[in-house]
């Protein structure tokens, strides 16, 4: 289980990056980054195939009780490491949408989305403790800062729906907005289900 626990990290370690370069894309309206994150959702699928397949081999095998539930964990882990990539690929879709269309985004739309980006990289972090050290502190970190999110995402909407209906945002640009911090926030419900997910059935695992 040891080199299945190694690819979830390397997965969890590629979708960060992916998250990282459409934000980038998104931002700048640069499209320098795309290739690259469209190879990084190629590999997150090719793992999620691999590690998936190795998991169920190995619980074919003689295995103790405490390595069977390694097996359900596994794959629910890598299952969700996939979904943040295809989460991302949508927010790609929609940097690409705003280049095409020459949207532009205010400066505090876009300081609220680094935000909410910021506080995802944090989410990352700490859940890459849990997955390789098996660190309960940065568990309940990663909870907090799911919390944050959550809160951080209504504020965001209600502040936004009132530069709408005070005319004080374009239509076109404000539902892209909206829909890239639904996006976010729902990438941020994955990560924490990769960290409680860790830290519940990897806790006793050797790293």
């Amino acid at each position: 289980f040891k080199a299945a626990l190694s690819e979830i990290i390397r997965g969890a370690s590629i979708a960060q990056s992916m998250i990282n370069d459409v934000m980038y894309s998104f931002y700048n309206n640069d499209d320098r980054k795309i290739d690259s994150a469209n190879a990084d959702e190629s590999m997150i699928n090719e793992l999620q195939k691999a590690i998936t397949k190795y998991v169920v081999d190995i619980s074919k095998r003689n295995i103790s009780d405490s390595q069977s539930v390694l097996v359900p964990a596994m794959i629910n882990i890598i299952n969700n490491i996939e979904r943040i990539g295809d989460l991302s690929e949508d927010l790609l879709s929609l940097a690409k949408s705003k280049m095409e269309k020459g949207l532009k985004f205010s400066g505090e739309a876009i300081d609220d989305l680094k935000n909410m980006q910021g506080i995802i990289v944090q989410m990352f972090e700490t859940t890459l403790k849990v997955l390789k050290n098996n660190d309960i502190d940065a568990a309940l970190v990663t909870a907090g800062l799911e919390n944050k999110v959550d809160e951080l995402c209504k504020n965001l909407q209600d502040a936004h729906i009132e530069r709408l209906e005070g005319g004080r945002c374009v239509i076109e640009s404000g539902v892209i907005y909206l829909d890239v911090i639904s996006y976010l926030e729902r990438i941020a419900d994955h990560i924490y289900k990769v960290c409680t997910l860790s830290a519940e059935s990897l806790k006793d695992m050797p790293r």
